[in-house]
């Protein structure tokens, strides 16, 4: 009696040590995979581009719901890259600051442009002339 109560209580602390390791789940999928070492779509089929981005996660302010926001660069050559991942450009020329929106962290749909370079070089002017 004593072993099988140790062997029941043993497999309950198990299970509540591995829960958190499922992941993501999805009730029609089961687990989302992450995939590394790939380029990644967006759910409309376009490429996601967001070079040396964060993830954050935080409450929509559209809807309320806890989501994921990943904001990251997007450089003239990322196309280019893509295409041909073999041939490293000389510098990267930055175009904007990218914004997904994801509820898993696996499926990801584009919010736009959040920062582009034109945005950006008129509110550098605008501080370099306060500073004259």
């Amino acid at each position: 009696m004593i072993t099988l109560s140790k062997h029941i209580l043993f497999s309950f602390i198990l299970c509540l040590l591995f829960s958190p390791l499922q992941g993501q789940t999805d009730p029609n999928k089961g687990f989302l995979k992450i995939k590394n070492d790939i380029f990644w779509d967006t759910q409309e089929g376009d490429p996601l581009y967001s070079q040396g981005g964060g993830i954050f996660s935080f409450k929509d302010p559209e809807d309320g719901q806890t989501k994921y926001f990943w904001y990251g660069a997007k450089y003239q050559e990322s196309e280019k890259y893509r295409n041909d991942p073999s041939v490293t450009p000389e510098r990267d020329n930055f175009v904007s600051v990218t914004c997904y929106v994801s509820t898993d962290l696996v499926n990801w749909t584009s919010h736009g442009d959040v920062l582009t370079l034109d945005e950006l070089n008129k509110i550098l002017s605008r501080r370099a002339g306060q500073d004259v």
